[in-house]
């Protein structure tokens, strides 16, 4: 902060809001949202994630036969993560394997109940995106992978 001369207490335009106020919004407790859904639905893995980011606690929950494709456009990263890669010119591999871009927590679940699990979730008011798919993984394929484009 100090390097590149930003305040906790001064407006950051791609915040809209002061850096204090953005870094002491509360954190999202999914267990209340989850819960209803584990009655209803097959969720096939969750993954919270946390520090080691995308990278390192999404494949945890993947079986080693199979690997994840992430659609790195399929869902908003909020703009504290853009102003930290900006402004500390940290490269895209770093945020995903460092911070969790947006994303708490990942439900891996089947594709026919996509849509009413995300609607089950919007009336809720959470937030969510199909972000990619899981599919078989070939030896010596890494069991996670981002790729520009949202290949359905």
């Amino acid at each position: 902060l100090e390097h590149k001369g930003y305040s906790l207490h001064e407006p950051v335009p791609l915040l809209k809001c002061t850096l204090a106020e953005e870094l002491i919004k509360p954190t999202i407790i999914y267990v209340p949202f989850i819960i209803p859904l584990l009655t209803k639905f097959e969720i096939k893995g969750i993954a919270h994630i946390t520090g080691g980011g995308i990278v390192e606690n999404l494949p945890r929950i993947i079986p080693p036969a199979l690997k994840a494709i992430i659609y790195k456009n399929s869902w908003q990263v909020p703009p504290t993560f853009s102003l930290i890669q900006k402004e500390g010119q940290v490269s895209e591999a770093e945020m995903l394997r460092t911070f969790n871009m947006g994303l708490g927590l990942v439900l891996v679940v089947a594709k026919e109940q996509l849509k009413d699990i995300q609607a089950q979730l919007k009336d809720k008011q959470l937030q969510s995106w199909p972000i990619g798919t899981v599919k078989n993984r070939l030896p010596g394929e890494e069991k996670i992978s981002f790729v520009e484009e949202n290949r359905k």
